[in-house]
């Protein structure tokens, strides 16, 4: 996982809603940090780089994009399945032990992204929703140090699919929670972006 131990991770405290407005208390990256790695004190949010597991949640959940990093960017994710052009496309995380599709699976895109689902923020899964039906693989989501953060990611997807319907278009976003066993792994594996 890229981002594991703090790794690469930026922290751009002038960004941060109690930097910028006296008397506002926001704990909102604190409270939902799964490896409880983010800390707030004395209006400043500090990040224990011991306790990070690396899922980029921060990434998209701060509204102000206080963390981040130069090491990642999701416009490589669009990037990925432009060049795919596939009508489906499967998206395993960082620490998908099995990125692949099965051999019936073959016409579907697949992307493994280098952190947590989660880290994808609702504009991306908007514009990714515009050029493909997605498939996000969570089947190894309960054996996993951050699942804790699916649940960002499923309100992150719900509020990205009300936005598509809004704007016109009928989104197609399905879970997949159980893997099928492939016979054969090589030329189906997934791309790694970012």
């Amino acid at each position: 996982m890229l981002f594991t131990k703090g790794s690469y991770v930026q922290v751009e405290t002038n960004r941060c809603l109690n930097q910028q407005h006296n008397g506002v208390e926001c704990s909102h990256c604190v409270s939902h940090c799964p490896g409880q790695a983010l800390i707030l004190y004395n209006h400043q949010i500090y990040l224990d780089k011991e306790k990070c597991l690396g899922c980029g949640l921060c990434f998209s959940d701060c509204p102000t994009q206080v963390l981040g990093s130069q090491q990642w960017d999701e416009t490589t994710i669009m990037t990925e399945v432009k060049e795919q052009r596939a009508g489906i496309t499967q998206f395993f995380c960082g620490y998908h032990q099995t990125p692949f599709l099965s051999k019936e699976e073959k016409e579907k895109g697949a992307v493994q992204i280098p952190t947590c689902l989660s880290s994808i923020s609702k504009g991306t899964w908007y514009e990714l929703g515009l050029l493909t039906s997605l498939e996000l693989r969570l089947d190894e989501c309960h054996v996993c140090p951050m699942k804790d953060c699916v649940d960002r990611m499923k309100l992150a997807v719900e509020t990205t699919m009300e936005w598509l319907i809004a704007s016109g278009h009928t989104p197609h976003f399905s879970y997949i929670y159980t893997a099928e066993k492939s016979q054969k792994k090589k030329k189906l594996q997934a791309v790694s972006s970012g």
